[in-house]
């Protein structure tokens, strides 16, 4: 991270600037997303396992991680305001960072004291750079703190997609893509929704513990708990240090899993002594869910295309008491039923997605897409699709969902497989529907000229503003032939 002095040009040593610990994890961490494309969630979960921090240091971390890399767009336009007409391409990803993380405090946090997230923005720079980087720091950031009107954004009117773009820092391809489907007004709120924090939902694991005995536990553990108004075994909780640290979780009363992927469940309606398929399983929510609504009684084969992905499934389905769950290591569209064990009740297909609808929860999942991965994921989905249609028996149920709020991912995809499989029909999902969404959405909300499209025969969307969910798409069919 600093230069190294060549023999016969010696520098002068860089002054060892002491820095607050949690600044400093933090660049360093947006300096693996940066340059190594390291995962935003796995490095800080790495990150502080190894430190010894108190929770307040490690949420003020988290919070400059993910809120650096979210608005990273914006932090940038910003940036370059008071950069002079640079660019903060043309600077080094460490003084980028620091720069960014900075604004991000004063622009979004509103930190106080201002000067110190200056101070400790020069030292950083100072450590990570030289002095002559620091200066350029600590000219910047002043400069905003003196004439923080000048940041203007672009025409709402004359560049919508450009404006919605620098002002929520979605890609703008993404954007203009909502833009023709949603209307400008949608896709500002979910935009907006996107750059929120999202909670940490859980699923009470009813093998071990009913809703009421793990909120009295989590309460008697310091944790801040509400029930979910869509699922009956959801819970969103706060107010901890580390998840695995909870004895709650540790004693498996209860595993992560958001509202919406706990719907999927519901919709597959497993039955105690079936033989279910879980297609791309891990990490193994889905598939414990499933164990829990079947009450441990059945079959369930989970498959995952890398093994050391199917260990996750069964650590969770150790820790969650599941002793149904049996893994498979392979790739999905190869995958066939033992010689003896016919085909399968019901086949749930969650299949690799863009995951635009999890951008909250998965804060740098919008600068990896590109627009045609989209394309190309939908050739897979296909694919996988018609070798999950292969396994299922004759009056058996076919799930597929994803985390997309892309139609060619989704309905369109459904549309063509139903022309093609006309041994499949879409099955009823009025009453999931009605019974957990229809409450929170608001007939008149799913009933706007935006959201046509967003349900239909065997399938809905769950939207993330209206929702207030992950975005997720759900489509049951039958196999009557």
């Amino acid at each position: 991270m600093t230069n190294t002095s060549l023999k016969g040009h010696q520098k002068k040593p860089k002054a060892q600037v002491k820095v607050p610990e949690a600044r400093t994890m933090a660049l360093q961490i947006l300096l693996q997303i940066e340059k190594n494309e390291a995962y935003a969630n796995i490095a800080l979960d790495a990150a502080f396992q190894k430190w010894p921090a108190s929770k307040q240091e490690r949420a003020f971390c988290t919070e400059l991680v993910y809120g650096t890399v979210r608005h990273q767009l914006t932090l940038d336009w910003i940036a370059g305001i008071f950069l002079n007409r640079g660019n903060t391409e043309d600077l080094t990803p460490a003084i980028r960072n620091i720069l960014r993380m900075a604004f991000y405090q004063l622009h979004f946090m509103h930190y106080q004291p201002e000067a110190a997230v200056v101070d400790e923005a020069v030292k950083l720079a100072l450590r990570f750079g030289h002095s002559g980087v620091s200066k350029l720091v600590n000219a910047v950031l002043r400069s905003y703190l003196r004439n923080p009107e000048k940041v203007v954004y672009p025409s709402v009117e004359a560049e919508p997609a450009k404006y919605l773009s620098i002002r929520y820092s979605h890609p703008s391809w993404l954007v203009e893509r909502w833009l023709n489907r949603f209307g400008f007004e949608t896709t500002a709120r979910l935009c907006d929704f996107n750059n929120g924090p999202a909670p940490v939902c859980i699923r009470v694991n009813t093998l071990r513990c009913s809703r009421e005995e793990l909120i009295e536990r989590l309460l008697a553990e310091q944790v801040v708990v509400a029930q979910s108004l869509l699922v009956p075994e959801g819970l969103t909780i706060s107010g901890f240090n580390r998840i695995e640290s909870l004895p709650s979780h540790r004693d498996g009363w209860f595993i992560v899993q958001d509202e919406s992927s706990m719907i999927v469940g519901h919709a597959v309606a497993p039955k105690p002594g079936e033989t279910i398929i879980d297609l791309c399983g891990a990490p193994g929510g889905k598939a414990t869910h499933l164990a829990q609504l079947m009450h441990n009684e059945g079959q369930i084969i989970s498959v995952d295309l890398h093994e050391q992905r199917t260990r996750l499934i069964q650590e969770n389905a150790s820790r969650l008491g599941v002793r149904i769950i049996a893994t498979v290591a392979g790739d999905a569209l190869n995958f066939r039923m033992p010689a003896d064990g016919g085909a399968a009740d019901a086949v749930l297909l969650d299949a690799p997605c863009t995951g635009t609808g999890v951008i909250r929860r998965r804060a740098d999942s919008r600068w990896r897409r590109m627009p045609r991965d989209i394309s190309e994921l939908a050739d897979l989905q296909y694919r996988l699709l018609e070798q999950a249609a292969t396994l299922v028996e004759q009056g058996g149920r076919l799930v597929y969902s994803t985390c997309s709020l892309e139609p060619e991912e989704n309905h369109l995809l459904i549309e063509r497989f139903l022309k093609q499989h006309q041994e499949f029909r879409p099955a009823d999902l009025s009453g999931l529907l009605s019974a957990r969404l229809q409450s929170s959405a608001g007939a008149d909300n799913l009933g706007r000229p935006e959201h046509q499209g967003l349900q239909g025969p065997g399938f809905f969307y769950l939207l993330p503003w209206v929702h207030n969910t992950d975005g997720f798409f759900i489509c049951r069919m039958e196999r009557v032939v």
